[in-house]
């Protein structure tokens, strides 16, 4: 017997996806033939059409006997109150029957990919989510928009309707991917509609060689199938900036231990730069490549009250009233309580990728095999006690508990990693 294919898990993620005017929801699916398959174990792809019949869009030529053709916003409708109800009820109809039929019941759509058209209604979409409207869409975390129009009775209404809001513009907050042919003849709109309606620190550009289509060769595909994949989301920036602060304070002996005056001092000198670094980097990427993809709005712990706490106790109850020795105590004290921002970060949003849960188990289970370690020098080092590193141990592995929990009877048992939000 010829030995069983590895089935490939069901993705538990997918994608909303707005064709541009002139289209339709199999065509777009065609379109998106190489990103798909990049994509395939990453993302379920769910292809809405739009209400409107349309004649063929531009660059339809190989379509041409594909019909029939939509469009979004049609003349007639506009964006008022008749457009924006029949674009609901397309993409509400889309995401239902996937509802209904998809393989995995914990998958989700996380996101929204447009093209042409199709992205300035996946704008408006995203930014009504925005405002606590459309309570039956799924919750899009970011936007991926191809080659983006700029339809000036959309970008009027939402404007306008921004102002009743109390804001002066509209603007989308949510992290979004924007890719531009240079030989796009409508790139100039494209390029009006990005600088006008999107926040700039949550965003990010990539233009590739081509016109009004979706990327199709190999090179400019891989740079949107990169950017759809580049993400932080799920990781808590304070949590980073805490650890940062944990190994930089424990570790400042650095600068005046000589590395070879005993057997391990090497060793330990080796590991002590690689987790600074390693710490560094994490905290760069996070400022810089990934900024874009990390939401603020979940991330909302108050860690100064970890550092006062930490500092507090650095400063009270040292094992010496030695500088260094204070900073050591801190670095500990502060390392028990850095993992909060994430768990409450996790509480917030409910859920959480299963590449962030490997990640964070192995910050707790790092901590946890401490305890053994203190067990056996207790009773091979005659009574070796430390109470600060001790205390300050079970202190974070207590905070890990409920996240232990739900890892192994969720996550090693291949569910989705979900909380009570």
């Amino acid at each position: 017997m010829a030995p069983s294919a590895t089935l490939k898990p069901t993705p538990k993620k997918a994608l909303l996806c707005l064709h541009g005017a002139g289209s339709s929801g199999p065509i777009f699916k065609i379109q998106l033939a190489r990103i798909r398959l990049a994509l395939k174990h990453d993302f379920d792809f769910v292809f809405a059409t739009a209400p409107n019949p349309s004649i063929a869009g531009p660059g339809m030529q190989l379509f041409a006997g594909a019909g029939p053709f939509y469009r979004w916003f049609s003349p007639d409708t506009g964006a008022g109150e008749t457009g924006i109800s029949s674009l609901h009820a397309s993409v509400r109809s889309a995401v239902e029957v996937w509802e209904a039929g998809k393989k995995d019941p914990e998958a989700e759509i996380v996101g929204v990919v447009g093209f042409s058209q199709g992205a300035v209604a996946a704008t408006l979409l995203m930014w009504q989510q925005q405002g606590g409207e459309i309570p039956w869409l799924p919750k899009l975390q970011f936007g991926v928009f191809i080659c983006s129009d700029l339809t000036e009775e959309v970008t009027r209404w939402l404007d306008d309707e921004a102002v009743k809001r109390g804001e002066e513009k509209a603007v989308l907050r949510q992290p979004t991917l924007h890719l531009h042919g240079l030989k796009d003849p409508y790139l100039a709109k494209g390029r009006r509609m990005m600088a006008g309606h999107y926040d700039e620190a949550s965003m990010i550009k990539i233009e590739f060689d081509g016109g009004h289509h979706c990327p199709n060769t190999p090179l400019d595909s891989g740079k949107a199938i990169a950017g759809i994949r580049q993400s932080a989301s799920g990781i808590s920036f304070k949590s980073q900036f805490a650890y940062l602060l944990v190994y930089v304070t424990r570790y400042l002996d650095l600068l005046w231990t000589n590395p070879f005056a005993s057997g391990l001092g090497l060793y330990n000198t080796v590991f002590k730069i690689l987790f600074i670094s390693a710490q560094v980097y994490i905290v760069y990427l996070m400022l810089n490549d990934y900024k874009p993809t990390h939401d603020p709005n979940a991330d909302t712990f108050k860690v100064e009250y970890l550092l006062a706490g930490a500092a507090v106790m650095g400063l009270v109850l040292p094992p010496e009233y030695k500088f260094t020795e204070m900073l050591w105590a801190f670095s500990l004290w502060l390392e028990s309580v850095a993992i909060l921002p994430q768990l409450f970060m996790l509480q917030r949003t409910g859920s959480a990728e299963t590449i962030t849960t490997h990640y964070i188990f192995a910050l707790g289970a790092y901590r946890a095999l401490y305890i053994p370690n203190w067990i056996w020098r207790y009773f091979m080092e005659k009574g070796h006690f430390e109470p600060i590193p001790v205390i300050a141990g079970i202190i974070q592995t207590v905070l890990y508990t409920d996240f232990f929990y739900i890892y192994w009877s969720k996550v090693m048992q291949g569910q989705r990693f979900n909380l009570p939000v």
